[in-house]
Order: structure tokens, then sequence, then C-alpha cells
């Protein structure tokens, strides 16, 4: 196998690893394959770095499904979005932001 074949084959393997890790994209596909028919009332809770990307995914999925969110993000980690209230706090030293945003 050549250098060249080698770096592909690498590359190609790293991608797949970084899609597979996207937390957004696992939350998307969490939910994808649920039904949320059932529910009446559907609440997004959560917290972290990725929390905004994350609940973006939500809303892609679940939409109007939603009734009400609230994740705690890192100072300057946010999104637009329509249901789910972002409270930015500190991190990784917490804050009384973040105390606030914890129900």
């Amino acid at each position: 196998m050549t250098t060249k074949t080698l770096r592909r084959h690498t590359m190609s393997i790293f991608r797949a690893a970084l899609a597979a890790a996207d937390p957004a994209e696992a939350v998307a596909r969490h939910l994808a394959r649920r039904n949320f028919e059932r529910f009446r009332n559907i609440y997004v809770i959560g917290a972290g770095k990725a929390g905004a990307s994350m609940a973006q995914a939500a809303e892609r999925v679940l939409g109007r499904r939603i009734t009400a969110g609230l994740i705690n993000v890192k100072d300057g980690h946010i999104s637009r979005l329509r249901r789910i209230e972002l409270n930015q706090c500190g991190h990784p030293v917490p804050d009384e932001r973040g105390v606030s945003g914890s129900p």
C-alpha cells in the first residue's frame, strides 16, 4: 500500500470518528429513533459546552412538540433557538448564574 493510499484511509477513518462523536448529530440520531406521539409535554433540560448545539438538534427533530426547555451553557456558547432557553454561565468554575439555571 502506498503512503498516499494510507493517508487517504487514515483521513477517512478520522472523519468518520469525528462524525460519530458529534454531540448534535448524536442527539438528532437518538431522538429520531423515538416516538414522542404519546407525550403531551416535552421539556428539554441540560448543561454543558455542547448544550447549545445539542438543543438546536433537539429543536430540529422535535420542533413544536417541545413545550419548553432550559440549558446551562458556557459563556459565549449560544445558538438561535425558538423553544429552549439558554442560560449562559461560568465554566469551568461554576457561578451564581449556573446555580440559578439549575431548578
